[in-house]
């Protein structure tokens, strides 16, 4: 389960609508494993993008590694 939010940068007291953070937070959970994850990212490189599309990548990625690394999943 994740939750995702995009939002605008607030700059100088104004928000940017050409500046935004992405972030993405899930609890993996399996047995008595219990991990919450949280990732940032600020400014990508593309506009117009949603969390959906930059930030859960980088969830599941590091959610993978780990996993594997935790010897959850081989």
């Amino acid at each position: 389960m994740t939750k995702t939010g995009t939002a605008n940068l607030l700059v100088d007291g104004i928000y940017k609508h050409d500046k935004n953070i992405y972030t993405s937070a899930g609890i993996v959970e399996k047995d008595g494993y219990q991990r919450v994850i949280v990732t940032f990212i600020k400014e990508a490189q593309h506009k117009n993008l949603y969390a959906a599309t930059v930030a859960v990548p980088l969830f599941e990625l590091i959610t993978e590694h780990m996993l594997i690394h935790d010897k959850i999943i081989s």
